[in-house]
């Protein structure tokens, strides 16, 4: 070998080297490349299962106090400082009983606050008088929703043993 060929051969294999390290950065370049593609998309995909979930969240909060609304109502419709004494008639309520009740629920909160909780509760006669009763009223300061429940109602005068027709309505108040 002559000095000619020796120094082409040592470029040769030199741009040899060049070409190989060439092609290798590119290859590392490309997998830097997906893989900033890849945390990309899954960043995107966390971001909107996140979102997902928190409105899920929230409605299931939203459906869990409506049912709270409707359980408050209920028990209302049950309470025995409440209820018609007659068992003829379902959904009655005894208006005698219910001015016993606004007395023993305002000295007693405590203890009606873990059966109502944070509500206003009205009972309202519409036929053939128009009256209103508040039998209830823990009203939050700062809520963010306020669920309305009506349900209608009989009401009974056991002293003129007549029957009107009334509405019992509950708003919860949720934080």
């Amino acid at each position: 070998m002559t000095g000619r060929t020796r120094t082409l051969t040592w470029k040769f294999c030199r741009a040899l080297r060049f070409t190989k390290m060439k092609r290798s950065q590119i290859q590392m370049s490309e997998t830097i490349a997906v893989l900033f593609v890849f945390f990309v998309l899954l960043g995107l995909g966390f971001i909107f299962y996140g979102k997902y979930m928190e409105t899920s969240v929230v409605q299931a909060g939203e459906e869990s106090a409506k049912l709270r609304s409707v359980a408050i109502v209920q028990k209302i419709m049950f309470l025995p400082e409440l209820e018609c004494n007659s068992k003829k008639r379902s959904n009655c309520i005894d208006l005698l009983k219910v001015e016993a009740a606004k007395e023993a629920i305002s000295k007693n909160q405590l203890y009606y606050y873990d059966i109502f909780e944070n509500s206003e509760i009205n009972i309202s006669e519409i036929y053939p008088n128009e009256r209103n009763f508040a039998l209830y009223s823990r009203k939050l300061t700062e809520f963010s929703n306020i669920y309305e429940t009506s349900v209608p109602v009989a009401l009974l005068d056991p002293i003129a043993g007549k029957y009107s027709f009334g509405m019992i309505k509950v708003k919860t108040y949720v934080k």
